[in-house]
């Protein structure tokens, strides 16, 4: 169904955003020794590492994020994908410094248009995606979070739909945010 490009090697672009690890899970059953099945899982970890800019949401992260989704994703080993984030915020939201009048409206057609694509291929591949936040989550940021199937938060998180101070309401997370409450 994906068959998304592998960014595992060398020509993985954006180091500096993510961090990716493969975990693998034995899992056994409290049976006799010789009966014990050997069940393998492999989850994929996405971690948004770019603490700086507050893991806010540019489109290179975006495309990003997306190419790594897609990576094996159609694999019988893959079970779930988990995204969290390094820093004290999971996600500010998109990057308001490159959405600038300089980039013209082109530019932030194709930023809001991948940023749709990637929410909606969260919910559309065959694997649950979990969120865990451990921080603030904002704008754009909580809108990935309502996208995933599952968020675990810890206590030090919170939600938000507005992602700055300047009178500007971000109704991007409104969709995904109405969907998700109710049901989480």
């Amino acid at each position: 169904m994906f068959a998304g490009p592998s960014f595992w090697g060398s020509q993985f672009p954006f180091q500096q955003y993510y961090q990716i690890k493969k975990l693998k899970i034995h899992l056994t059953k409290a049976l006799p020794e010789k009966t014990k099945p050997n069940i393998l899982i492999s989850s994929r970890r996405i971690i948004l590492n770019n603490p700086k800019k507050r893991n806010a949401l540019s489109l290179s992260m975006l495309e990003t994020l997306r190419e790594n989704i897609l990576t094996d994703v159609d694999s019988e080993d893959l079970r779930v994908i988990i995204i969290s984030a390094k820093g004290p915020v999971f996600s500010s939201g998109h990057d308001l410094k490159e959405l600038t009048s300089a980039r013209g409206r082109e530019y932030h057609m194709k930023v809001f248009q991948t940023c749709s694509e990637v929410m909606a291929l969260i919910q559309d591949i065959p694997v649950p995606v979990i969120a865990m936040v451990n921080g603030v989550a904002t704008a754009a940021g909580c809108q990935l979070v309502a996208s995933c199937d599952i968020a675990v938060a810890t206590e030090k998180s919170t939600f938000a739909t507005p992602g700055v101070n300047v009178g500007l309401f971000c109704s991007t997370p409104a969709v995904a945010i109405g969907r998700a409450v109710p049901r989480k």
